[in-house]
């Protein structure tokens, strides 16, 4: 969350160039020790929960699309949704008048 409370992500792009291997099979990049450390680093790094870090890849020269690879950007787009519903939820809350604690805030990343 950044000052203001508003939830923070981060997109992980380009994962292929740290784990060539998920090329073959992108249902993998979640458990793929390689992306968790790079996802690790970059959560620490922006002071942010490692689960709102989300692996996704770009279309360079594919020519074809990939249901597969088009899946990690959908679950990412899906989890900010989630996130950014919950946090107008919040702001509702407050503004009429309930009290919010940090704690219900902070779990807007884990209600997908």
């Amino acid at each position: 969350m950044d000052e203001k409370g508003i939830p923070c992500v981060i997109l992980l792009t380009k994962v292929e160039k740290v784990a060539p291997e998920l090329e073959d099979n992108w249902k993998t990049a979640f458990q793929n020790a390689k992306v968790k450390e790079c996802a690790g680093k970059a959560a620490n790094i922006i002071g942010i929960s490692r689960n709102n870090v989300y692996p996704v890849t770009n279309y360079e020269i594919e020519v074809e699309v990939d249901e597969d690879l088009n899946v990690l950007s959908l679950l990412a787009l899906r989890q900010i949704i989630h996130l950014s519903m919950d946090h107008m939820e919040n702001v509702k809350l407050r503004e009429d008048g309930n009290d919010v604690s940090e704690s219900a805030e902070d779990v807007g990343s884990d209600t997908a």
